[in-house]
């Protein structure tokens, strides 16, 4: 079935999504407020004890913002359906956010630096954007004199996927946040899966859904980047 295609419900795959996301931020939170780290540093040598605490601060703060961006999603934002196989996928990339991020940023010494306020500035602005586009679309298609039709209002009027790009932003700042260079590769994991696989399976999506509205919209409209790509 194609993944944007799905009509039901799936309340049984949100509430699993959820609780296990629940239980990753909890874990993170464990890992870098709580014992996790020293316990990790005593029993696997190579994993660094707790570093800089400002930035294990930090770091949770933003696990905790996505977690509830998360929940905002899955129980408001998103209408369409969810398989058991994206049910299964989700827990995974969040578990690559938030302990992939805390074990690399987490052990950290170094006092938090411009590289890592510059990161908490573009995690901010890509969580505002991800949510804040979804939100704009989600309450314009709500009139009933919308249904049926593409939204490409507010922040889609300079990328067709701008949400996709706000997440990628928050992503990258996060791992700016760790100031440890490691990081960079979960957000550029983050752009290829969006670039290579979500964009085109959505593409396919929006062009069999909405016809030439989005043909014409794609081919005046950057695809992922805004100004860029």
């Amino acid at each position: 079935m194609d993944l944007y295609s799905n009509t039901g419900r799936s309340m049984p795959q949100r509430l699993v999504i959820f609780v296990l996301e629940t239980g990753l931020a909890a874990a993170t939170a464990w890992l870098l407020l709580g014992p996790g780290l020293g316990w990790l540093h005593a029993h696997l040598g190579f994993i660094g004890g707790p570093g800089d605490l400002g930035r294990r601060w930090l770091l949770v703060a933003c696990t905790l913002v996505v977690w509830a961006r998360g929940g905002f999603m899955i129980f408001y934002l998103l209408r369409r359906g969810i398989t058991w196989g994206e049910a299964a996928n989700v827990p995974f990339a969040y578990a690559v956010y938030y302990l992939g991020f805390g074990l690399l940023g987490g052990p950290n010494p170094r006092a938090l630096g411009v590289v890592a306020w510059v990161g908490a500035g573009l995690f901010a602005a890509g969580s505002a954007l991800g949510t804040g586009a979804e939100l704009a679309r989600h309450l314009w298609k709500r009139h009933p004199e919308h249904q049926g039709r593409i939204y490409t209002g507010g922040p889609f009027r300079y990328a067709v996927h701008v949400n996709f790009f706000g997440e990628i932003l928050w992503v990258l700042g996060m791992a700016l946040v760790c100031e440890n260079a490691w990081a960079l590769l979960i957000p550029a994991l983050t752009f290829s899966l969006f670039a290579f696989f979500n964009v085109p399976a959505l593409d396919r999506h929006l062009a069999d859904h909405y016809g030439e509205a989005f043909t014409e919209w794609a081919s005046r409209t950057k695809k992922l980047i805004p100004f860029v790509y």
